[in-house]
């Protein structure tokens, strides 16, 4: 199943498949500051950079394995950060969530209205029985709203962040669907 044409809102946010023609936005919206904590980002980083990043996001939703999404705030279409949900192979029935907000747009709630609503699209749209994030420890802000969120941690691993060319170690986060109907 094809998912490059997904859009869906919530009360403030547009969330749309993203499109190559977003590069230039997304770059513009990558700082040091974001960077830090994504691994597949880097700052600075060119458009065509964010259109490699695209082109292959892109090509694991034309297979029907994620949903690579740009966030826009409402009535505007101004696109404020990235989303991307991807499915896993273990465990099946799983998908891994990661997003970022442009540093302009963070700490007015948009990103656990994001974070909200793609996991009950997820869950609602998709054969989902799992959603798994991950933050790296220092993290502590993308690691407090998961735990809002009524995410538990499930284990730490060190992870390989292509933009640093190193492992770091997360801290990974698991929501079952049965879960999410008693929190939502």
């Amino acid at each position: 199943m094809d998912r490059t044409q997904i859009s869906f809102e919530t009360q403030r946010l547009g969330i749309r498949s993203c499109k190559l023609s977003d590069a230039d936005t997304l770059s513009s919206l990558m700082t040091a500051q974001i960077s830090q904590w994504v691994a597949h980002w880097p700052f600075p980083q060119s458009p065509q950079q964010a259109q490699a990043n695209i082109t292959s996001y892109l090509e694991t939703a034309s297979a029907g394995l994620g949903f690579p999404a740009v966030i826009c705030k409402k009535p505007t279409g101004q696109i404020i950060g990235w989303h991307m949900l991807q499915l896993r192979q273990v465990p099946k029935n799983s998908a891994d969530l990661s997003y970022w907000i442009g540093e302009d747009y963070q700490r007015q709630g948009f990103a656990i209205e994001l974070v909200r609503a793609m996991i009950t699209f997820a869950f609602e749209s998709w054969d989902i029985e799992q959603m798994i994030a991950g933050a790296q420890l220092e993290n502590a802000a993308s690691i407090s709203m998961l735990r809002k969120l009524g995410m538990q941690q499930s284990h730490q691993a060190r992870v390989w962040a292509p933009v640093r060319t190193r492992y770091e170690t997360c801290v990974f986060f698991s929501l079952h669907k049965a879960m999410w109907r008693s929190v939502s």
